[in-house]
């Protein structure tokens, strides 16, 4: 297989996807999924025949096994969001702060791994409105 022109197609879609307003839903993934396999085996079979072709196909695969990696990506991505029913409602728990905390104008950003008994269970990214406190790392 052309694995040149097979990640040049990859790319492409990355690049491409970056600009999407939304995401593709979940049952196009399979589709994505299913259209690289029967890209794959077409590229493989067109080996034979001219140069070009099999690089055409190679693109396509790429751009559709890549599609298929990038919708399924994000996809996981946003499952880890906070939920946006839950936005206004006022949460307590404890952690400890990870990292550095970024200060900007009127906003302290940090990351804080809540912890049950000894126990990391979540990896959360705050940011504390019009405060002078900044937290440091540990804390």
């Amino acid at each position: 297989m052309p694995w040149i022109p097979f990640a040049l197609g990859w790319a492409a879609i990355s690049a491409a996807g970056l600009q999407w307003a939304a995401l593709p839903r979940w049952p196009l993934l399979p589709a994505f999924a299913l259209a690289a396999a029967l890209a794959a085996v077409a590229v493989h079979v067109r080996a034979r025949g001219p140069a070009w072709r099999s690089m055409l196909l190679a693109v396509a695969a790429g751009v559709v096994a890549g599609g298929a990696s990038l919708v399924a990506a994000g996809h996981t991505a946003l499952a880890h969001r906070w939920p946006v029913a839950q936005e206004t409602e006022l949460v307590t728990f404890s952690g400890c702060v990870i990292g550095v905390p970024q200060v900007s104008p009127g906003r302290v950003r940090f990351e804080l791994v809540q912890l049950q008994g000894a126990k990391p269970v979540r990896r959360v990214r705050l940011s504390w409105y019009r405060t002078r406190e900044v937290p440091k790392g540990g804390e």
